[in-house]
């Protein structure tokens, strides 16, 4: 989907519970970024309803408990996670490796769950 089709959407449907801002164009990603923040939260709610989290700081097993806590001062969520493509399935030979015979989740596998 593109920027301009995310906004329309945004503006029709409200947001969804998941995306996946990926690309080489930073423009682009802030634009959609600024749009997806105005839809989810009123701005009296953004100081304690936006979190943020890193892929290359935090597990996604931890980002996705942080999701599923309520929150004691926010009455909706946005959580924005940087580095976000680490989940992202690279082919049959990491989806290969990811399942090593002790029953671990892929963080694709978790993250889908999760949307669910």
């Amino acid at each position: 989907m593109s920027p301009d089709q995310l906004l329309a959407q945004l503006k029709k449907q409200g947001p969804a519970a998941v995306y996946l801002f990926y690309g080489p164009e930073a423009y682009g990603r802030d634009r959609c970024r600024r749009a997806l923040t105005d839809a989810a939260l009123p701005a009296d709610e953004r100081a304690d309803g936006v979190t943020r989290a890193d892929l290359d700081e935090a597990t996604l097993a931890e980002v996705l408990d942080d999701a599923r806590s309520l929150s004691l001062f926010a009455r909706a969520r946005l959580i924005w996670v940087a580095n976000a493509d680490s989940v992202l399935p690279k082919g049959r030979a990491v989806a290969a490796s990811d399942d090593d015979g002790e029953g671990k989740v892929s963080p694709a596998d978790a993250l889908a769950a999760y949307i669910k």
